[in-house]
Parts: C-alpha cells; structure tokens; sequence
C-alpha cells in the first residue's frame, strides 16, 4: 500500500502531543540521518481525518479512536487500525501567577467550565469574573477534558475557544483572572506569569495533586491519559523502525526532556545577545576616548569642568552638568511618582471596591500610553507657567518642571508592579491578620506591604530606569541648558537630552560624536548597576528574610 513508498515519515494529529514529537523526530534524525521526520498539529480529530485519507503515516493522538473513525478508516483501506500507547500524560490546569488560589477540586472545574461557577470569590479569591479558555472541537484534549472532568456535559457558551495550548498559556499568561487547560509539556519551563493549580479529584480522601511525571505515571493525578500512535494496517519499514524507537529506552528517556525550556532559552538568549550587540555598538563608536592617546587627552583634560561645549573653538566636555541635571530630574520624579504610585497600588489592591478598582486601575496605566511628546508639550504649555506663577522661578523651564513631566512617565510602571505585588499577596496571610485582631490597615501595613516589598521596590527602580532614560521630555520642558547649578529651578541639561538634541547634526567620526557615545556608554552601565543593585537588594535582602 501506498504508505510503504514514502521516503518521509508524516505525522499529523494532537497538539498536545507537537513538542514531544518535535523532539523525537529531532532526535532520531540525529540518530539516524538518512529519514526524514514531518510532524503537523491541528488536533487529534485532524489526525485521523488524515489518516482516512492518507496523507499521514501516523496519527498522534491524545484520545482513543472513536469507533466510526475506526470503521471509516476499516472500509475504506480494508485494514484494521492499530492503536499504540507511547506515552502518559495529564491535563495541566493553568491560572495566572498572581492568582491567590492554591488549589481545586473536579467538581470545581466541572462548575467552571459549565457555569456553574463564574467567580474567582465563590473559589475563595478575589471578586472578580473568571475567564475561562479551552480548546477547539476537534481537539482531542477538548473531547476528553469534557468526557472526564466535565463528565459530558456540554461547556458554558461563555468558554472562550483557542486554537492550541500554547494560545492558552499566552491568554491565561496576559489575563489576571483567567483559567485554562492543556498539555503538561507546554506548561513546563520559565512561565513566571502562569502556574499550575493542584487537583484535588473526586473522591472523598483524595488530595490535591500537580502533574508531575511521578503523579501521571501512577494515575495519582486525577486528570491523567495516554497518548496514542496510530497506523493503518502494517507499518512500512520506515514507520516501524521510528515507533520502535519511540518505544525504546531512548526514545522515552527523550520524553521527559523539557523541550519548552530550551525554547524558552534560546528566545532569552537572543534577548541577551541583542543587548550584548547594543552595548559592543555603543562601545565601539566610543572606543577612541579610551583607546586614542590624542582623543583621551582632549577629553579628559576638560570633562571635568562647568561647561559642555563641543564646537566651541576650544571644545569644552564637562559632563558634570549633565549627570547634575540627570540626578535632578530623576530625583524630582521620583519624589513625586513613588509616594502617588505605592498608595494608588494600595488602594486599589486593598481597600478600593471592584468596581473602582476597575476604573482606577486602567485610567492610571493609561498614562504609559501617553505619547512622550505630548507630555512634554503640556510641560511646556501647562506645568512650566503654573511653576512660575507659584514660585517665582527665573527660569520658566528648569529641572523642576521636567521631573513633574518625567513622573507622569513613572506612575504606571511603578503603579502596575507595586499593585501586582499587592494584589498576589495571599488570602490566608488576610485571613490569619484578621483572625489575631488586626484592623485592615494595620494588616495592610504590617503584612501586605512586606510581603511585597521585593515587588514594590522592583517597580520603583523600573521607574527610576525609565525617567533616566526619558529623553524628549527633559529637551522640551528643561530649558536644556548645560548649568552647573544643584538648584531644582534653574534650566538644566541631562545624559540623554545631550544625545538627543545633538547626535543628528555632530560630524560622523569626530570628537563630539565619540563623547556623545561615551555618555551612551555611561548611561549603559548606569541603567546595569541599577539592576545588578536591585537584584542584590531583592535576593539578599527580602528573600532571604522569607526563608
């Protein structure tokens, strides 16, 4: 039959079931170089329709055959059709990190996903709508999560459908109070935004149990299954010897490798080696300051001084100036944005009412939306004259109208970490504060605030790093003026307005241009040690004292 004289084994079938065959073909192609392994997704009801009509050798399956598909599959090739368990699996049940919720039952899940239940506070959470994600029909996780957990029942018409797993961990990853389904294999890895709920199963001694491979291998984990292979008739020579090996000790060693974690790794590393590749770009273009005896004596033999005048006659480089005036409106910034963003956090995480905390909480994220320039327009227009009238400044811009400018920039980042950090503090630290008599401010300021504090602080070095590195602002509403002055109302000139106002005009390859490289330079190692600090501060500091 026509399976036997193909070169290339196909694969077509669960998605579920996509990475680990992914990473056997990978593997036994290592192995053996002369085959060719094709693996396709699209669901388990997918698979078989291929093999119904030949365009697959092997259905990958994460249900049995139906009985009509093994009998459609019988009358039309005359052949029987072989079912080959090669692997265990369960049912990952997936929630947001920050969620409070530490466990659920079956009968919980059957509610969900039926509507029965649409509250995370009917679960003990916060009060707040569940949304709740599956799979498509065709999938086979779809049909056995509905035969098993759902015990037949039809799904709520509130389910929103997806069209694989790794579309739901994306969705349940963006969305604070949403629940979702899958493979075990997708979940694995460095998810920070997702977790895996326990769970609990329907008998009245059991105990809420994770997926892990001890738990599904035992069928301890009450949502557990095998994973199918299936051939029409006699498998060619080909398609034997790559089931054989999936069989083998090999094979199902391979298995338990977790491929998402290498692909999680490598989109980091591509992360790191971009950042690498900016920094090396910066340096290079800078290099002469270091490097050039001619170019490093000019430089330093003025970077020292009050002034910044490059295209003077006797060019001047005192960044002096500039780090003064970026400490000034950070400082500013950050003297306004932290006190308004930790007690907005506060608020809306532990005192504000759903209904505010739902208006709140996206007017003040909205701000990250603002474009730079119109912030810095309405420091212009608006803060600058109102500075004036009230303190008589000189100078109508100066380095105080642009940290209120700046701080509208910080609000958000710092808000949403700081209210993240709050939100996921867990009920039962609430519920034992209250128990011993704490009134709600005292839990707050004694047990939510400390728990978060590693998240609080994380937000406000996030939002420091981002009014360092504002740069359109500080060019509209500072004056821009290189003063060496410590005082909060006279003009002033940042790092990065420097290279913003004046990298599109200085002559490529010259002194200037090298110098405005190293202030690049400068702020790249800056924003580095922030977070090298911050980092240090949070490990050392607030994990340390939670273990």
């Amino acid at each position: 039959m026509r399976w036997a004289k193909k070169k290339t084994v196909t694969i077509k079938g669960s998605d579920t079931m996509v990475l680990i065959g992914q990473r056997w073909a990978e593997k036994y192609m290592q192995a053996f170089p002369t085959e060719t392994i094709q693996i396709n997704g699209g669901g388990s009801g997918t698979g078989f329709a291929a093999l119904l009509n030949g365009s697959t050798d092997i259905c990958q399956a994460s249900r049995p055959i139906k009985d009509k598909e093994r009998q459609g599959i019988k009358d039309k090739f005359q052949y029987e059709v072989t079912e080959i368990p090669v692997l265990k699996d369960g049912i990952a049940i997936y929630v947001h990190s920050s969620n409070p919720i530490q466990s659920i039952t079956m009968n919980q899940l059957e509610a969900i996903y039926t509507g029965g239940i649409k509250n995370w506070k009917e679960l003990g959470g916060a009060d707040n709508q569940i949304l709740v994600y599956g799979r498509e029909n065709s999938s086979g996780t779809y049909e056995f999560f509905k035969e098993h957990v759902l015990l037949g029942k039809d799904f709520a018409n509130y389910v929103q459908t997806l069209s694989g797993t790794a579309a739901i961990l994306n969705s349940v990853s963006k969305d604070k109070f949403s629940i979702g389904y899958g493979g075990v294999a997708y979940a694995s890895g460095d998810q920070s935004e997702i977790k895996l709920l326990p769970v609990k199963g329907r008998e009245e001694n059991s105990q809420p149990m994770l997926p892990t491979s001890e738990n599904v291998e035992k069928n301890t984990y009450p949502i557990s299954r095998d994973l199918y292979f299936y051939i029409v008739g006699k498998p060619s020579e080909k398609v034997q010897k790559f089931v054989d090996w999936v069989l083998s000790e090999e094979g199902q060693a391979h298995a338990a490798e977790n491929l998402s974690r290498r692909i999680i790794t490598g989109v980091a590393s591509v992360a790191i080696f971009a950042i690498a590749f900016i920094f090396i770009f910066i340096f290079s273009e800078a290099k002469e300051v270091f490097f050039n005896s001619n170019v490093r004596g000019e430089v330093f033999a003025t970077i020292g001084s009050d002034n910044w005048q490059p295209v003077s006659d006797r060019p001047k480089y005192g960044i002096l100036p500039l780090l003064i005036g970026t400490l000034k409106t950070t400082f500013i910034a950050m003297l306004i944005a932290i006190p308004i963003s930790v007690l907005a956090a506060i608020y809306s995480a532990c005192i504000a009412p759903s209904h505010i905390r739902e208006i709140l909480k996206p007017a003040i994220e909205l701000l990250a939306g603002i474009p730079s320039v119109v912030i810095g327009f309405f420091a212009l227009a608006v803060i600058a004259t109102v500075v004036q009238n009230i303190t008589g400044a000189t100078f109508r811009l100066n380095a105080f109208v642009g940290g209120i400018a700046i701080s509208l920039t910080a609000i958000p980042i710092i808000f949403t970490l700081s209210e993240e950090a709050l939100t996921a503090v867990p009920k039962s630290l609430w519920e034992a504060s209250y128990a011993l008599g704490a009134t709600r401010w005292e839990s707050i300021i004694k047990i939510a605030v400390p728990t978060s504090l590693s998240g609080i602080f994380a937000g406000i070095l996030l939002g420091m790093g981002r009014a360092i590195g504002e740069t359109l602002i500080v060019i509209m509403a500072t004056g821009n003026a290189s003063i060496n002055s410590w005082s909060f109302f006279d003009s002033t000139r940042t790092l990065t307005a420097t290279i913003g106002a004046e990298m599109a005009d200085v002559v490529y390859g010259s002194t200037h241009y090298q110098m405005l490289f190293f202030i690049g330079v400068i702020l790249f190692l800056f924003t580095f040690a922030l977070k090298a600090v911050s980092e240090f501060i949070i490990k050392e500091k607030f994990e340390k004292k939670n273990t």
